[in-house]
């Protein structure tokens, strides 16, 4: 049986209502053809549940916008989708071509702000999301009575006589789901020992950001990181309506899990009985970065699984906690983002981390 908008079908009895899979669920090419963001490849991902997404081939397979039920869910910055030829290492630059988005990855040589490392500048967030994807291939198939949807593709960061690190990275969904998966390996393809960084930074945007929407994030631990203190909960818990003139508050947690290891954290606005979640493994990834940003024209909030806090690669917090892959060596890392629908399906996320939540 297919799962489809809340009921099940049959695939026979699908399919005779269909012409071509198309017409409910595929991956459609496109390329951006104005401004700067002329020349961008991507693929306008839908599986049939409302669930809609664009992955961009140019850019590490990072995610433009996601969509539910034509429900904005992302943030888009003021620079948009920019092209990775207009990418510039130097300092606050970054803000030129940051374009927000679903997922924007930062790694991997760096995250946070530029640093030079001995002979080596890194830019703000690393080289990784302006690395066109090589090696990219779309699949869109049956197997048995489940209609599979996946992009992958290679982002190479290399320099000579300099590091050559992998990402292999592979987003898959399936007919009916509210949920996508992405599937990023690490390797270092050069011969001798790399640090690696490598931080998720998820970008939420108005209609599900607004007044009054909340953060559910289990954490026993939860720092600003202006001054490194305790933060109150009623502040990173709780979206404001924007504020002109104001700055961002940046906070560090470190998340609780289940039993299994698993972390889930949520935004949701309880007025569009909609939210949004993540979910994956807490040694993956051991710190929780949440960037809330209540500033007008600016306003976002991202949740920013990491290796590391996004301090640069030469603070002595990210050195303490540094990653690192010895020649040939490579590491998986796994994250689940998907939807949450309705007071029933909000009451039973938070129910069930209340239950089945340890402390770090």
């Amino acid at each position: 049986m297919v799962k489809l908008l809340g009921g099940e079908i049959e695939k026979a009895d699908l399919l005779r209502k269909i012409g071509r899979i198309e017409q409910v669920a595929g991956a459609r090419p496109v390329k951006l053809a104005s401004g700067k963001a002329e020349g961008i490849k991507a693929w306008e991902i839908y599986n049939g549940s409302g669930l809609e997404f664009c992955v961009m081939e140019s850019k590490c397979l990072d995610l433009l916008y996601a969509k539910y039920r034509g429900v904005n869910l992302s943030f888009l910055a003021k620079p948009g989708a920019v092209a990775p030829e207009y990418f510039n290492v130097h300092g606050m630059e970054f803000g030129r071509y940051f374009h927000g988005g679903m997922l924007y990855t930062c790694g991997l040589g760096n995250i946070g702000q530029s640093c030079v490392d001995e002979d080596t500048e890194y830019n703000w967030h690393g080289r990784i999301s302006q690395t066109p994807a090589e090696n990219t291939g779309i699949n869109a198939e049956w197997n048995g009575d489940e209609y599979l949807i996946s992009v992958k593709g290679d982002m190479h960061e290399a320099a000579h006589s300099h590091e050559h690190l992998v990402l292999k990275r592979k987003i898959s969904t399936r007919l009916g789901a509210k949920s996508f998966t992405i599937c990023d390996t690490v390797e270092n393809q050069g011969f001798k020992r790399e640090a690696i960084m490598l931080l998720y930074h998820i970008n939420f945007g108005y209609p599900l950001l607004d007044r009054n929407t909340r953060v559910v994030l289990p954490t026993s631990i939860t720092e600003n990181y202006v001054n490194y203190t305790k933060s109150d909960e009623q502040a990173f818990r709780h979206i404001t309506d924007p504020v002109d003139g104001s700055s961002c508050d940046t906070y560090f947690h470190r998340p609780a899990t289940d039993a299994s290891g698993y972390t889930s954290v949520a935004i949701i606005n309880d007025d569009l009985r909609l939210g949004v979640y993540l979910r994956y493994l807490r040694k993956d990834f051991p710190f929780m970065v949440e960037w809330k940003n209540m500033v007008s024209g600016d306003y976002a909030l991202a949740l920013e699984p990491c290796t590391q806090y996004p301090l640069n690669r030469m603070s002595k917090e990210a050195q303490k906690n540094m990653q690192f892959l010895d020649p040939l060596e490579d590491r998986t890392y796994n994250l689940e983002i998907g939807i949450i629908d309705g007071k029933e399906e909000i009451h039973d996320f938070e129910m069930k981390l209340k239950q089945n939540y340890l402390v770090p």
